[in-house]
């Protein structure tokens, strides 16, 4: 986190102020230091809790120094956007009713579905992997239905990794009819038992990849992965091999599930107007903006999603579940965000700049948590959040 410079010196100057107290103060002083330092290390915490208001897609916050500056993810603020909803049929929804939005400045969406939706509901556990909700898939490997772990509903996707065995993991889907894609979205839930610092893993990843495996298959991509020998997973994006960056590793997941999304807006060839983004349990924890779509490029644009699609066969056995998988050639979406700040993506029928028809998706959320919807349109921008709560 970095500071304004004005917030650097308010702050500097109560770190020296409570070090003469603590330097100065007699015996009956030191109530008064310990109060100094509480205040001071909730000012430090106010400015954290606004931060991270910012981080999780809010623009601000109400805060408070009561219980340890600890705040209520429900009062912070939208930033103010060209997008807007106006209401919500449905003050109640229940998961997979049909929901309508109403406002402005959604933009277009053509398909309005996303290009791949699936939360393996309606199987039977220990089957193979078939056709998702939405969408197809183009690899399937080493993969089936699983009841023993899942998000959300009662089943979800499972790989066995076991270093004496061989097959692909996970999930992979490609939209070669629809021609390279200037923007890649995708969307999971994943869990991992076992140690993964032995493996290769490549955990999820927007790519120019073809399914057959033919030469031109490098960049542009956008990968989040970790190498043999490591426990955290980072960040790399390759438009081009003149722009290759590293958009910073993670740890703080654990083994039971955890949220993750990834985007990628590719711009012009040649053009500093790219941008890119992941948001990990909930919270951006990065954007990168003006990067360039290189020129030496192997092809114009993104062709598939990759849901886990490596995991190395050594070092040690492991488990891979996946669940809610999402994945679209655009950045144009609606998703849903509660107390938790985990994002849930719900599924549009029918898009049109002023209304939109979507099933709703309670994911994680229980009946009775109050929920705030939000609209992306094209260009990422969101709108207002509008409040609903998951009904019976």
């Amino acid at each position: 986190m970095s500071l304004a410079p004005t917030q650097k010196i308010r702050v500097f100057h109560k770190i020296q102020m409570f070090r003469m107290i603590r330097l100065l103060r007699p015996s009956f002083l030191r109530p008064v230091g310990m109060v100094f330092w509480m205040w001071a290390n909730c000012v430090m915490k106010k400015i954290s809790i606004k931060k991270s208001c910012q981080d999780f897609g809010f623009f601000g916050g109400a805060l408070s120094c009561l219980e340890s500056c600890q705040f209520d993810f429900s009062l912070c603020e939208d930033p103010p956007s060209e997008v807007e909803i106006s209401g919500v049929d449905l003050l109640n929804p229940s998961h997979g009713q049909t929901i309508t939005i109403s406002g402005s400045g959604f933009g277009a969406k053509d398909p309005a579905p996303p290009h791949l939706w699936d939360d393996f509901e309606g199987h039977s556990a220990g089957g193979p992997i078939g056709l998702p909700i939405i969408g197809a898939y183009t690899r399937l490997a080493n993969v089936q239905y699983d009841s023993e772990a899942h998000w959300s509903g009662s089943m979800s996707a499972k790989s066995v990794i076991r270093v004496d065995s061989e097959g692909a993991p996970g999930l992979v889907s490609h939209w070669i009819d629809k021609g390279p894609s200037q923007n890649g979205f995708a969307s999971m839930k994943w869990r991992i038992a076992g140690d993964v610092g032995p493996h290769n893993i490549k955990l999820l990843r927007l790519n120019a990849h073809y399914p057959d495996g033919d030469a031109t298959h490098g960049y542009p991509n956008y990968n989040i992965g970790n190498d043999r020998g490591y426990t955290n997973f980072r960040g790399i994006i390759n438009h081009g091999s003149t722009n290759q960056r590293d958009a910073g590793g993670f740890s703080e997941y654990s083994s039971s599930w955890n949220s993750i999304q990834i985007y990628d807006h590719l711009g012009t060839q040649g053009v500093a107007n790219g941008f890119i983004g992941r948001r990990l349990n909930g919270e951006l924890e990065t954007r990168e903006d003006v990067m360039t779509f290189a020129d030496d490029a192997h092809v114009s644009g993104l062709r598939s999603a990759y849901f886990c699609g490596y995991f190395s066969h050594d070092g040690s056995d492991a488990d891979v579940w996946l669940d809610d998988v999402y994945a679209d050639t655009t950045l144009a979406r609606i998703e849903i965000v509660g107390p938790s700040g985990i994002r849930e993506m719900q599924i549009p029928e029918t898009w049109s700049d002023t209304e939109i028809t979507a099933t709703f998706n309670a994911g994680a959320y229980v009946n009775g948590t109050e929920v705030r919807i939000y609209v992306y349109n094209s260009g990422n921008h969101a709108s207002n959040g509008f409040t609903v709560t998951v009904g019976e």
